[in-house]
């Protein structure tokens, strides 16, 4: 019969403590990247719905005469690089992280042109119907 040496208990104990924080460590880095996928494909989502928000906000005052003016609110996610416009594309250019971007178009019936801030949180864009295109910026 072999005899419990003393203090064999305690280094048995801390091997199991050792392991079990080996795999709480783990599952938060599994859970953090999991979340991580989640907020950017919430905010992917987001900034299509601006994109396309704002091309039906430029179709709305195209179908208007020249002149006509409408306005509405639009949330913006982190994230946003860039917002340009071009042949009636509207482009989104969103930051994946880590160096790497993801474009977002959505097409205008109307000719679109303007600038926005890229910044997040609620912006109020302006579409205004002008000679041959619609003039997009933030207002009121």
């Amino acid at each position: 019969m072999m005899a419990n040496r003393k203090g064999q208990s305690s280094i048995e104990l801390l091997a199991i403590i050792a392991v079990g924080m080996g795999l709480v460590l783990a599952s938060a880095t599994w859970g953090y990247g999991a979340y991580s996928s989640l907020e950017y494909q919430w905010r992917q989502k987001s900034a299509e719905s601006v994109a396309k928000s704002i091309a039906m906000g430029a179709d709305f005052a195209w179908a208007g005469a020249t002149g006509t003016r409408y306005s509405f609110s639009a949330d913006f996610p982190d994230g946003i690089e860039s917002i340009t416009f071009r042949s009636g594309i509207v482009n989104i250019r969103l930051d994946e992280g880590s160096g790497r971007y993801v474009d977002i178009d959505y097409k205008s019936q109307a000719p679109v042109s303007g600038s926005i801030s890229t910044s997040s949180g609620t912006h109020r864009l302006v579409f205004e119907s002008r000679d041959g295109a619609v003039l997009v910026s933030e207002g009121e």
